[in-house]
């Protein structure tokens, strides 16, 4: 720490942690941060990260490094990256002119810096909407049916089973989506809208 201190870095105010950022005091308008990941803390030992066994610190680094070029930088478990995915995609502020000058203001849609409380949860295992379970617990949808077995006959001839989504349905459908944002809200008769995504 007092080495980080004397080259002039700072700590966040989470601390010293498996997933930290150090930072410099920003200089004509530039900031200069680094994330640090420290696989010996545990911090890629949980969290929904599958890295493979024995991985050594080159190869850690230069996959990590294709994350955070390709997609953004890791800052956590794989949750906490997909949040920040989202709030990168719909910033929670942008800059608005007033009166007085620039100011932060909010956008509309985006996800709010403060929890809400979370939906009511679906149907109890008694309900009969409920009676057609997988065997993970989800609701059995057509969507979930994305595969089928190979044949005996294929087994026997074919090396690999290939699945293709043939006229990109499901990818196409995900490029229109509105992401669900705001806290739930409960609606009395509420006419179908099936460009709206919620429970």
């Amino acid at each position: 720490m007092k080495q980080l201190e004397k080259a002039g870095w700072l700590l966040t105010q989470r601390g010293l942690g498996p997933w930290a950022r150090v930072f410099r005091t920003p200089e004509d308008g530039k900031r200069v941060c680094v994330q640090l990941c420290i696989p010996g803390w545990g911090a890629l030992a949980s969290g929904g990260w599958q890295i493979p066994e024995g991985l050594g610190a080159p190869d850690l680094a230069r996959l990590l490094g294709t994350y955070a070029t390709r997609v953004l930088t890791p800052r956590g478990s794989t949750a906490v990256s997909g949040l920040e995915l989202v709030t990168a995609l719909r910033p929670p502020t942008r800059a608005v002119r007033t009166e007085a000058g620039w100011t932060s203001g909010p956008v509309e849609g985006s996800r709010p810096k403060d929890a809400f409380d979370p939906a009511p949860p679906e149907v109890p295992d008694v309900h009969p909407l409920a009676q057609d379970r997988g065997p993970g617990g989800q609701l059995v949808t057509e969507a979930w049916d994305w595969f089928r077995e190979l044949t005996d006959d294929e087994k026997k001839t074919a090396l690999y089973g290939v699945g293709l989504d043939v006229n990109m349905a499901f990818l196409a459908a995900a490029g229109r989506l509105t992401l669900p944002l705001s806290g739930p809200v409960h609606e009395t008769g509420p006419v179908f809208d099936p460009k709206t995504p919620g429970s």
